[in-house]
């Protein structure tokens, strides 16, 4: 079992929950995770090797390119919501983990443990879960982004953050961001001073605010940022006054006016109320049970009556598990090779969705073309799917 060097118990780790840390622009260049560690839980991190097959001098520098990417990435503070160590294996000697990027000649994998953080926790109040991130703006490759741009989505993600709007060029300029545990959407500055924790307040507070101001005679004209200690522009009902005060215990006007509540016609247009953007929630008619790629294999070579050598197995998001096949001997591949490829997925797709077994449960069954290589990805059916299946007859 591998030992954590600042104390504490090893824990599994979902290969799933590390794509979503790893991010959709690396998973669409080849990078994927497995459950295949050396150790109980553990998760390796590396690229598919499709363009190993037509230049393996070409694909290794890239994928080494690739991992020292994700690595710089999984080091980005607020990207992995877990205590976890990266370590590098090296090409030249795989039974070796390194700690930084610098101390390998040519990054082979990545290999991710997960441990129980024992340090002891300032007295904060608990913070809500994370959603699943919306990915209502793609992260832009490290490379492509210049420093402020990075130091924003950094400041974002340490906070819990993610944007809803491009970026808009400047940190001193509004950035329109979700807060990934609440969905309060508030926008402002991405500097080091606009970026705080949220207060994850809700749809009643705010009712309540505006509410306690209208009492008050104040109507509000900026967005509420979900706090009351934040100062906000107010505007006086009676006599039209602004004034920039916090929300909290506000008092009436002190200007002097006549008693009599100005016209809507010489008020400014209020302030539009706060938003909440959240993930729509999955019915669970509509969510699959796991599949794990070790009993699909089962059912795959059960299903054929043989086994099938070449054939590679991993879980994606969604519960999803990617099946593709390979030639025992790597080399360029040429035409025979690819017909081989499409003949025998081909075939174990048609065993999987039209089982001959009474006892045999058909499954979903997508194909896929990864850089011009034909794969499956498979799941099982959704009780929703089951129940149609079921009274189609």
């Amino acid at each position: 079992m591998t030992t954590n060097p600042r104390g504490g118990r090893h824990l599994p780790l979902a290969p799933e929950r590390v794509l979503t840390w790893i991010g959709d622009d690396a998973q669409q260049q080849g990078v994927t995770a497995w459950r295949e560690g050396p150790g109980p839980g553990d998760v390796i991190i590396t690229r598919l090797a499709p363009g190993y097959a037509a230049d393996p001098d070409a694909y290794r520098a890239e994928r080494d390119h690739l991992l020292r990417q994700v690595w710089h990435h999984l080091l980005t503070p607020g990207v992995t919501d877990l205590q976890v160590t990266v370590r590098g294996i090296d090409v030249a000697s795989p039974g070796t983990e390194v700690a930084t990027p610098d101390d390998l000649r040519q990054l082979k994998a990545l290999l991710v443990h997960r441990f129980h953080n024992t340090a002891p926790k300032a007295k904060k109040p608990k913070p809500l879960e994370r959603q699943e991130p919306l990915r209502l703006v793609p992260i832009p490759p490290r490379h492509e982004m210049d420093l402020p741009q990075r130091r924003s989505w950094e400041r974002f993600w340490e906070y819990g953050w993610e944007p809803t709007e491009g970026w808009p060029g400047d940190p001193k300029l509004s950035w329109e961001r979700r807060c990934v545990a609440c969905g309060f959407v508030v926008s402002g500055p991405s500097t080091t001073a606009g970026v705080q924790d949220c207060p994850h307040p809700t749809p009643d507070q705010e009712q309540e605010m505006l509410v306690t101001l209208a009492a008050a005679g104040w109507v509000l004209r900026e967005p509420w940022l979900g706090t009351l200690t934040e100062k906000r522009l107010i505007q006086c009902t009676r006599c039209g006054v602004e004034r920039r005060r916090q929300l909290k215990g506000i008092r009436p006007c002190d200007q002097p006016h006549e008693g009599q509540a100005l016209p809507d016609s010489d008020l400014k247009p209020a302030a539009p109320p706060a938003r909440w953007l959240l993930p729509v929630p999955v019915a669970d008619e509509d969510r699959p049970e796991p599949l794990a790629p070790a009993h699909l294999r089962q059912a795959i070579e059960g299903r054929l009556g043989r086994t099938v050598p070449g054939l590679h197995l991993g879980e994606l998001i969604g519960r999803q598990v990617q099946v593709t096949w390979w030639p025992e001997v790597h080399g360029r591949e040429n035409d025979a090779d690819r017909q081989q490829r499409r003949a025998i997925l081909d075939e174990i797709k048609e065993v999987l969705t039209h089982p001959k077994g009474a006892r045999q449960q058909p499954l979903h069954v997508e194909q896929a073309e990864v850089r011009g290589y034909y794969l499956l990805r498979v799941r099982r059916l959704t009780p929703r799917e089951q129940a149609d299946r079921a009274a189609a007859g």
